[in-house]
């Protein structure tokens, strides 16, 4: 009798050693540093802590709504490819069903790459607003706009961007700029010289070096009858806010203006294109 309850508590003993061994848990991950707080889309990024999955694709890394291919991974270090659409905000990562860890800092993400064609542009945020830092160069082959290099040399589109006339399909519902972007309406340009202090503060802060990070260059104009001018004194940037059937607003900035200012021209001049981002 003596020998069957030994048994007996042998056996609950195993089995409540079962259980608990059956409740062991993995330790949540920690991040402890970034090895950098900022960086171009497709880069590397080493992220070190504690209790990360050694095996790399079970780390789900995230910047915001954009998850990062994980490279490579050890219980202390991941590296990882910063995922093109990423803008600004803490890193995440869960290794498991549900343990995630956040990071201290902020990661920003400086740049795109356009999935048309892979070109690749700055991105900053001014205000509440991210702005692309290049103008426009995608071709588009006038599939519903015509697009233009100054004085038709290639070079200038790769120095510059391109000058596209006014680049809207109102009947397609489409416009000229990447995935997840778009173009600026007269009220987004308002916005930004708000935030910029006024028309006059505006300008010096949007041109190269400036304090938005925008590095507004003088691009010139195409003309409505083809040629071209004010390559080093002028850019003009469409929106998609139109005057009427024929005129469309668009943001002026030149040498001889202290101001910036939003004018009504022709949609067949041929102007620069800076794409906001979708938010």
């Amino acid at each position: 009798m003596k020998l069957l309850k030994l048994s007996y508590l042998t056996f609950l003993s195993l089995i409540l050693v079962a259980t608990d061994c059956r409740r062991i848990e993995p330790k949540p991950p920690v991040i402890t540093a970034l090895n950098v707080t900022s960086g171009r889309a497709n880069s590397l990024l080493i992220i070190t802590g504690v209790n990360f999955n050694p095996n790399p694709n079970s780390n789900v890394v995230k910047f915001g709504d954009f998850q990062a291919q994980v490279i490579e991974a050890t219980p202390t270090t991941l590296k990882v490819k910063v995922p093109n659409g990423s803008t600004k905000g803490r890193i995440t990562i869960k290794s498991g069903t549900y343990i995630e860890a956040y990071s201290s800092e902020e990661f920003i993400t400086t740049s795109f790459q356009d999935p048309r064609d892979n070109q690749e542009y700055g991105q900053t945020f001014v205000g509440t607003q991210w702005w692309m830092t290049n103008n426009l160069n995608w071709d588009t082959w006038e599939a519903f706009t015509k697009d233009y290099c100054y004085q038709d040399n290639l070079t200038k589109c790769d120095e510059k961007g391109r000058l596209y006339i006014w680049p809207v399909s109102s009947a397609f519902n489409i416009n000229v700029c990447p995935q997840g972007w778009r173009l600026p309406s007269e009220t987004d340009f308002k916005v930004l010289i708000t935030n910029l202090g006024d028309s006059i503060n505006a300008k010096t802060a949007m041109l190269a070096n400036g304090s938005s990070g925008l590095d507004v260059l003088y691009t010139g104009i195409r003309e409505l009858n083809g040629t071209y001018s004010n390559e080093n004194t002028a850019t003009m940037f469409w929106t998609v806010s139109e005057v009427n059937t024929s005129q469309a607003k668009a943001l002026s900035i030149t040498e001889s203006q202290s101001e910036v200012t939003i004018q009504a021209k022709d949609k067949e001049y041929g102007f620069c294109v800076r794409c906001i981002k979708y938010q």
